[in-house]
Order: structure tokens, then sequence, then C-alpha cells
């Protein structure tokens, strides 16, 4: 809840650090109705629904890049994983690394899928991209590429229990 809360208030900022234009009073409302509906911990829709209405207004005025530029290479971003995340995330991405016991909060069970169920791969791309403020999760913008982060958002969403990735694996489509 806490990185709902951190993001929904780093939403609010952003938004009220843009150049001025004819939208900028309704999306610093609808930013602050987001942070409004978190912080009074409203039903999970809700927030889905009011971070989509604002999610659509910034598109219309915004040129963000909801989708990589090419198809992401999981491989690659496995390899990224191992090398970045395992001194925290474990191999499995259970949350519970060497470095695990030393960070407040805790990292994310990647493994949860009530928890995952929650983020979409944008979700996972945002989070390697800027970090979390006031976690030990850093930003990798600077040391990863824009493919980079894809890859390694798209392999972290493979981390997953869930009977749909399973039934992916045994299917055979190269996740996991």
């Amino acid at each position: 809840m806490e990185e709902m809360k951190e993001f929904s208030t780093a939403i609010l900022g952003a938004i009220q650090a843009l150049p001025d234009m004819p939208e900028k009073q309704d999306l610093i409302a609808q930013a602050q109705e987001l942070q409004r509906l978190v912080n009074k911990l409203a039903p999970l829709k809700a927030i889905r629904v009011q971070t989509g209405a604002l999610s659509t207004g910034l598109r219309s005025v915004l040129p963000v890049a909801l989708v990589p530029s090419r198809m992401p290479d999981i491989a690659m971003g496995k390899t990224l994983y191992q090398a970045n995340c395992t001194a925290c995330m474990e191999t499995t991405g259970k949350g519970d690394g060497e470095l695990a016991a030393t960070l407040e909060p805790a990292p994310t069970n990647f493994r949860d899928a009530n928890r995952m169920d929650q983020l979409s791969i944008f979700a996972l791309y945002n989070t390697v991209t800027l970090g979390v403020e006031g976690t030990g999760m850093v930003s990798y913008a600077k040391t990863l590429t824009d493919a980079e982060r894809w890859n390694l958002a798209f392999y972290i969403s493979t981390l997953v229990d869930s009977p749909k990735t399973s039934q992916c694996r045994q299917n055979g489509m190269g996740i996991g």
C-alpha cells in the first residue's frame, strides 16, 4: 500500500510540474482523486477506474510509450534479472535474496499471484525505470537501456505463480 501512496503522490507531482496547457487543471484534479482513493483504501476496482481515466487523459496530451519499441527478449530479461535483481529478489523472485533481510520494506514477492495481478507489465517497467522511493528498489534508467528495462519487466512478469503462467510453461511458450 505504501508503494501505491508514493506512486499516486509522484503522479500528482509530475502532473503539477507539467507546462501550462488547457488540460492541466483537469489532470491535476484526476490525480488528486486517485490520491484520495488510494489514501482512503478504496476498492481496487475504483482505483483501477481512476487510474485508467488519468492514463487516458495523460496519453491524450503527452507522447508516452506504453509498449516497447520492439519485441521483448525474455531470455535477455532473465540474464538482466540474474545480474541486477537476485541479491534482493532471489533467483525465483520470492523477494528473499541475500540482502532482503536488510531492506525495509521487504522486497515484493513476484511469485504472489494476488500482488502481481495488481501490476501490469507497464507498471513493472515503470518500477524498473524509476525505482521506488523509500525502498531498496533503485532506478535503472541510467544503467539499463529502454529495451533492457522492457526485457526485464517482461521477464519479471513470468515469475508469478498462477494457473495462467503454469499453463504457458507447460505449453512450451518459453516463459519462466
